[in-house]
């Protein structure tokens, strides 16, 4: 099935903050160029850890008939 751009977005953060419970995550960023996206997340630890330093996730998206993910970074 073809995805939209933001039906892919919502996926994607929907699985994170559902493998990260103890993380609150938000999109900082979108540039869009040409059959690509870059998205930018910053995580912050909402369950008391005291983590010190944002968190940031970095997904690469590819349109081939439709929007996917191509490429994931997570920096922690």
């Amino acid at each position: 099935m073809n995805k939209s751009r933001d039906d892919v977005i919502e996926l994607y953060l929907n699985l994170s903050r559902e493998v990260a419970k103890c993380k609150e995550i938000t999109l900082d960023s979108e540039v869009i160029e040409g059959d690509t996206a870059l998205l930018e997340y910053s995580q912050k630890d909402v369950c008391g850890n005291e983590s010190a330093t944002t968190e940031k996730q970095k997904v690469r998206m590819k349109n081939e008939g439709g929007w996917k993910i191509d490429e994931v970074e997570i920096s922690l």
